[in-house]
């Protein structure tokens, strides 16, 4: 008779949380009936990216884009979408489309716990 243990799961049999849109609209602070979605992209599993804007202060706008870990659509090589980590960054434009503030890193999925860390 063989032993198997509870605690010898492997990373890939682990079972991959992928965050909703209402969890991600969540962690910008953001109310989701205000956003724009400019491209969102999923399979099976879920959201691997979205895009959306909300209005900011003085006509500016804020743009958040999320990705999900993996590789999809080819890769970037392909024209598709790569990521090493489930993340959100944001962006600020001014009314004519420049950057006032550049992309930045404001949150990272944790896969292990299920819970968003803030950067």
């Amino acid at each position: 008779m063989s032993e198997t243990s509870l605690h010898s799961e492997s990373p890939e049999d682990k079972i991959e949380q992928v965050p909703t849109k209402e969890e991600i609209f969540a962690v910008v602070g953001v109310d989701i009936e205000k956003c724009s979605i400019v491209k969102e992209k999923k399979n099976e599993k879920g959201i691997y990216f979205i895009e959306f804007t909300v209005g900011g202060k003085e006509g500016e706008i804020v743009g958040y884009e999320y990705r999900r870990r993996g590789e999809f659509d080819g890769g970037h090589t392909a024209g598709g979408y790569s990521s090493s980590g489930t993340s959100i960054h944001e962006a600020i434009y001014n009314k004519d489309g420049d950057f006032v503030k550049f992309p930045e890193h404001i949150a990272e999925y944790n896969h292990e716990s299920g819970e968003w860390i803030k950067v």
